[in-house]
């Protein structure tokens, strides 16, 4: 039992190094490129890119400035011959950090709570677009939180 409770006790010692180690942001600046949203009902979300500005960049945090266009789409399939696009770009704020990640649309600043028990279905949009401005990354969120080692919880 007590050798169990060491090696427990070692683990936990151990656990801010393996965090310490984090990926570094790679921050997408390309752009035109489309990033999904999410999907509600009969509708899904869309955003292309502008521009993309680093307005602060830290070993721990990135802060950038993106110029995106809006869209919607019927639905998922074929949605690239189907979106109906904004006439003009919106601005968004992302804070990329592994302790604090924040997308800030309009005045709202969102925290995402990115952790084993995924993203509440309302930050998912921004969710999906924090991992492709802050990672380049265009997957699944589930997978980004595992490849990337977020354990953000919700305030």
């Amino acid at each position: 039992m007590k050798k169990l409770i060491t090696a427990t006790l070692l683990i936990i010692a151990a656990t801010p190094a393996i965090c310490a180690a984090q990926v570094p942001f790679k921050i997408n600046q390309k752009t035109g490129f489309i990033t999904y949203g999410s999907c509600h009902m009969d509708s899904c979300s869309w955003a292309k890119a502008v521009s993309t500005s680093i307005v602060q960049n830290t070993p721990n945090q990135v802060i950038l400035d993106v110029r995106i266009l809006g869209g919607d789409s019927p639905n998922v399939s074929n949605a690239s011959k189907k979106i109906s696009w904004a006439k003009k770009p919106h601005k968004i704020t992302l804070v990329c950090s592994y302790q604090q990640p924040s997308i800030s649309v309009g005045g709202q600043l969102d925290v995402l709570p990115l952790n084993d028990f995924g993203v509440p279905r309302v930050l998912e949009s921004s969710a999906n677009l924090y991992f492709a401005y802050c990672h380049s990354f265009n997957g699944e969120i589930d997978d980004g939180i595992k490849k990337y080692g977020y354990q953000v919880q919700p305030y």
